[in-house]
């Protein structure tokens, strides 16, 4: 056990802030972390690798593997004495050493033997936890210098990752906190995970092939061994003599280390990390070489990612000069800032760089904003405390600049103050964005909408004028003791919970039409309820939000509406009747009655669109709808298999469509599937991207019927011209009169057949 309390530990303080600022305790599992400790466990041959972290009373395990807990007490923490250390730490038997022997890790489960840790040391010196590798067996001999060497490196990796989490969240909060921030550019170390471990002879032909160069390469044992390295390193490497180059320079210097391109098996490319060593004998002479290959490809592509992207940052953090740094030296009591700084506050950047006084950076800050300012600095240099502080700036010719200031007091390592240093950030845009936030606020108190907020428990905390209102409630006191469910009829609150909670917890937000009830006559009141759910900045949900708008006035015109439309229905059916009347007197006397069967199915055709159409309101209809109300009319639904995703229609493609549809059912009903008792007919569609728009695909497939007969291109009916025009007239048509049925597919721009 820990010989020192938890606050007696080197630089408990440091270690506390510099763990907030990473804001990493208690996250998720990364996988880059997640590689890190995988990597150090193979390389070091060990059961148990963390990621330790240090914090007050616990050690807590951003990564490991191999153990069943993700924190200790402090008083377990084997690290502890890394830190003591402030250096790399190798206890070969930990029941042998005086520090650990009587730690309960050691003498109990899960009864280690064998530590080494290197310390996570920050760039200011602070030393958070440690990068460990643990046994449940002894080891005399400790950690060879290279896997000590790796382990410091990885540990080294772990501090890159941590700044890098961190310079992302800065770069977040520097442009005014993007919600949509996202942790592509985090991927540092994907690739750590596969390693190919290939061994050759004095020749270069390979003896050896683990499971990892399989995975890597694709050949198996089996197919490589016995032929030469040559065959996964790309031609023009083999033209140059790479393979023999390396094999030399690894015999005359021990090994040899490169990062190049490689063939797979399938003659793909990857990038990969190589390195290539001498196989010895007992007796010390070469029996060949050992090649270690890691595939680089993506870690490669995302470095380039990386660099491009922080040079990007770079390049716009010089050219707006939001950002700068500063260094208050104790010793001279001098000011030294970057050039962003000199920019910032409107000063001569090799002046600043050599050093300044209080009074003379402080030139242009507002005077009322001086008193604070000078106070909060005496604070940090007397007592040590964090720096944070905002105030303005007023530079000659320029708008009024807010500025927020960041910084702690640096020690050496005999704990003396040694300077004062941080940041200073341009916020102005922040400031007029609170300030604009406050002004939403008012706008929404005094909006005619429905805007209210509730904890998960579903207790209102806040609703506005306008919502109180309009179910009766007369203040804020009432409305704060109300819960989500009393503004629904209990009758309907089981459906509604049931649809629009898991709805939030799927995809954050649920949009309906429901009934609130007024409080005070408990009338029911239509409203279209658009309910959020409030995530912080892990995701998780913290509270619903509403903005719901008050429907009554547009269901009365919707109702008014629907009167209308049926008018027009009435009117229109009477119409096509009328039609209907007119061709059978005038077709009376033909000698084909089949003209005025087709006649009058087309018009039921027309007919069953507009009925589809009637209920949209004339605005879209669904195309699952209108192909089972045309082809329902047939009485064969049993014989038709329908499906494809949901697609609205404008009016004009469903007239087209169900004309279309038509036409191809009563060929199939006449000499195709159906006209046999075994026949059926699918309908089909589906979306798809040409790369310039959205497309609809439309597939009529029959089978079991007799064979399609050719139609004669001399006598095309109105049937077979419709069906050759395609969807809305696009003439994207493609009939196949196959021997075992009809394969015909129709293509029209999504946007045409939804504005049609």
């Amino acid at each position: 056990m820990s010989d020192l309390a938890p606050a007696q530990l080197p630089g408990a303080a440091d270690r506390r802030a510099a763990l907030a600022g990473y804001g990493i305790l208690d996250t998720p599992p990364e996988a880059e972390f997640d590689d890190i400790v995988q990597l150090a466990g193979e390389i070091c041959g060990t059961e148990i690798a963390l990621i330790t972290l240090l914090d007050g009373r616990r050690q807590w395990f951003k990564a490991q593997v191999g153990a069943d807990r993700s924190e200790t007490p402090i008083e377990q923490a084997l690290c502890v004495h890394t830190l003591n250390e402030g250096a790399t730490l190798v206890i070969p038997d930990l029941t042998a050493d005086p520090r650990t022997r009587g730690n309960p890790l050691v003498t109990g489960a899960p009864f280690l033997r064998f530590y080494a840790g290197a310390p996570l040391r920050t760039p200011g010196g602070t030393i958070l936890g440690t990068l460990c590798v643990m046994d449940r067996a002894a080891r005399r001999e400790g950690l060879d210098p290279r896997r000590r060497t790796s382990l410091e490196r990885l540990a080294r990796l772990v501090m890159g990752q941590l700044e890098l989490r961190r310079a992302v969240s800065d770069s977040r909060a520097i442009t005014l906190q993007s919600r949509d921030a996202e942790t592509r550019h985090r991927q540092i170390l994907d690739s750590a995970i596969d390693y190919g471990i290939i061994t050759l002879d004095l020749r270069g032909n390979i003896t050896s092939w683990n499971t990892g160069a399989e995975r890597i390469l694709g050949w198996c044992a089996a197919e490589i061994v016995g032929r030469p390295a040559d065959v996964f390193f790309t031609p023009e490497d083999v033209t140059a003599g790479i393979p023999e180059a390396e094999m030399r320079s690894a015999r005359d210097h021990g090994r040899a280390r490169d990062e190049r391109w490689h063939i797979r098996k399938g003659g793909e490319r990857f990038y990969a990390l190589g390195e290539m060593m001498q196989l010895t004998s007992a007796e010390g002479a070469q029996v060949g070489y050992l090649k270690i290959l890691r595939d680089r490809t993506r870690q490669r592509e995302i470095d380039r990612q990386l660099r491009e992207a922080a040079e990007r940052l770079e390049i716009a953090l010089d050219a707006s000069g939001v950002v700068g740094l500063w260094d208050w030296m104790v010793d001279t009591d001098l000011l030294h800032g970057d050039a962003n700084f000199a920019r910032l506050y409107g000063l001569d950047p090799d002046r600043t760089a050599q050093g300044l006084t209080m009074e003379q950076y402080q030139h242009f800050v507002v005077p009322a904003d001086l008193p604070d300012l000078r106070w909060r600095i005496r604070a940090t240099f007397e007592t040590g405390c964090p720096f944070e502080v905002e105030y303005r700036l007023a530079l000659p010719g320029r708008d009024l600049r807010w500025i927020e200031c960041k910084g702690r007091m640096v020690h050496d390592a005999e704990g003396r103050a040694e300077r004062f240093s941080g940041s200073a950030v341009d916020v102005t845009d922040r400031k007029e964005a609170e300030a604009e936030t406050r002004r939403l606020a008012a706008i929404v108190e005094q909006s005619g909408d429905f805007i209210g907020v509730a904890g998960l428990d579903g207790r209102v905390s806040w609703l506005n004028e306008a919502g109180r209102a309009l179910v009766g409630l007369p203040d804020e006191a009432a409305a704060r003791a109300t819960t989500i469910r009393d503004y629904f009829d209990p009758a309907d609150w089981d459906a509604i919970a049931a649809t629009a909670f898991p709805a939030m917890e799927a995809s954050g937000q649920w949009r309906g039409e429901v009934n609130f009830r007024h409080f005070g006559t408990g009338e029911p009141i239509p409203v279209m309820w658009d309910v959020i759910a409030l995530r912080d900045d892990r995701g998780a949900a913290t509270a619903y939000a509403t903005v719901t708008r008050d429907i009554r006035v547009r269901r009365r015109a919707e109702a008014q509406q629907q009167v209308l439309n049926e008018e027009l229905s009435h009117r229109m059916k009477n119409t096509l009747a009328m039609v209907q009347a007119i061709a059978s007197q005038t077709l009376r006397s033909t000698t084909d009655p089949s003209a005025l069967t087709a006649f009058r199915q087309r018009l039921q055709a027309i007919s069953s669109a507009h009925d589809v159409l009637l209920k949209r309101q004339w605005t879209a209809a669904e195309m699952e709808e209108v192909v089972r109300s045309v082809l329902g009319n047939f009485g064969m639904d049993e014989r038709f298999d329908i499906s494809g995703p949901s697609v609205p229609l404008g009016s004009r493609a469903t007239l087209s469509l169900s004309l279309l549809l038509h036409e191809l059912a009563t060929n199939a009903l006449k000499h195709g599937a159906l006209a046999s008792e075994m026949g059926r007919v699918a309908v089909d569609w589906r979306l798809e991207d040409t790369g310039t728009a959205a497309e609809l695909r439309l597939s009529w497939t029959e089978t079991g019927g007799p064979p399609p007969r050719l139609p004669d291109e001399r006598r095309q009916g109105f049937g077979s011209r419709l069906i050759g025009m395609g969807l809305v007239g696009t003439g994207g048509s493609d009939l196949r009169y196959r021997d075992d049925g009809l394969r015909a597919e129709f293509t029209a721009p999504l946007e045409q057949m939804q504005l049609s």
